[in-house]
């Protein structure tokens, strides 16, 4: 869920401060919230909820009335510090729901002369920072490719294809399990568990069963 803080609601400079120049984020039980500093000065909030698939047809919640979904999500967060739920009340609506939405780790497709595919559309994943930075790699990858063999340049995709199918589902999987740490029960402690035993990669933690919220945590080797 996405909503805008622009500094002129009730209680938004306050809150905004809390961002300072960049971003902050705290995490709960299968919850998030994140701010986001944009260049023009305004924060993005996101709230991130584990749910069942159409939690959103079946919720109630009326996202077009501002006020109203605002209460929802103050309701939801109501056991979360008083800090952090006044970025709730400082957001401007609307409150936008979205859902998280990835592609099939691994997912790859047969070389088609004059046509490739890249960032998203070539490796959806979960937003945990690896998306845009694989997305600017295949652009440059991709175009080194092709100033490399400028006779054959079906040559040069299926070259690129066959690398960044590799790193892609590295990333992805990587991407999967960060999530899994993060929207999991317990989820903070599942975090400082990752930065505190971890210097470098993921780490041998638990994760909910099959993005299950409900399912208990199970120890399984992440990559």
């Amino acid at each position: 869920m996405r909503a805008v803080l622009d500094g002129l609601g009730q209680g938004g400079v306050a809150a905004g401060r809390q961002v300072r120049p960049a971003a902050a984020r705290a995490i709960g039980d299968n919850q998030s919230l994140a701010a986001q500093r944009n260049g023009d000065g305004r924060v993005c909030v996101y709230f991130s909820i584990r749910t069942p698939e159409n939690w959103l047809d079946t919720c109630g919640i009326p996202f077009s009335d501002a006020a109203r979904a605002r209460e929802a999500l103050k309701g939801m967060y109501a056991d979360w510090a008083p800090q952090l739920t006044a970025l709730i009340d400082a957001c401007d609506g609307p409150f936008t729901p979205r859902t998280l939405t990835v592609l099939p780790v691994g997912l790859t497709w047969p070389p088609t002369a004059g046509v490739t595919l890249l960032g998203d559309a070539a490796h959806l994943m979960p937003p945990v920072g690896m998306g845009a930075n694989m997305a600017m790699l295949d652009a440059a990858e991709l175009a080194l490719a092709l100033a490399a063999d400028r006779t054959d340049p079906f040559a040069a995709v299926r070259a690129y294809e066959t690398a960044m199918f590799e790193r892609a589902a590295t990333a992805a999987r990587a991407s999967a399990a960060v999530m899994d740490i993060v929207m999991s029960r317990d989820g903070a402690r599942n975090t400082l568990d990752f930065f505190q035993s971890h210097d470098a990669g993921l780490p041998d933690r638990p994760g909910p069963s099959g993005g299950n919220p409900d399912a208990p945590l199970q120890e399984r080797s992440l990559p």
